[in-house]
């Protein structure tokens, strides 16, 4: 079984591995993704871990109560990964690269 182990930001990002980059990767279930939450910068004493509470596409989304984790994996499941491939370059690239990786494993 292959394993991809993904370091994400926060609870958003832990939740579109889970949601959208486990069916991609392996949608036979032939292997699994571990997202891990890790702390990623230091502002005056305190640990941030990416929770953004403004954020603006999502916030355009009605009964949006201010919750990107919650409502952050629904969006980016409903737009797919096709089109989010192809609407960002970088993202493409990435998953690329990693899609490249597991067939090397």
């Amino acid at each position: 079984m292959k394993e991809l182990y993904v370091f994400c930001e926060g609870q958003t990002e832990q939740g579109f591995c889970k949601r959208l980059l486990q069916p991609y990767f392996f949608p036979d279930h032939a292997g699994k993704v571990h997202p891990i939450r890790i702390a990623h910068s230091r502002k005056k004493g305190r640990i941030s871990r990416g929770c953004v509470n403004k954020y603006q596409p999502v916030q355009q989304i009605p009964d949006y109560e201010g919750d990107k984790t919650t409502v952050g994996p629904d969006v980016t499941e409903y737009i797919g990964m096709e089109k989010l491939m192809i609407s960002c370059e970088h993202f493409r690239e990435w998953v690329t690269t990693i899609a490249i990786r597991l067939q090397q494993m």
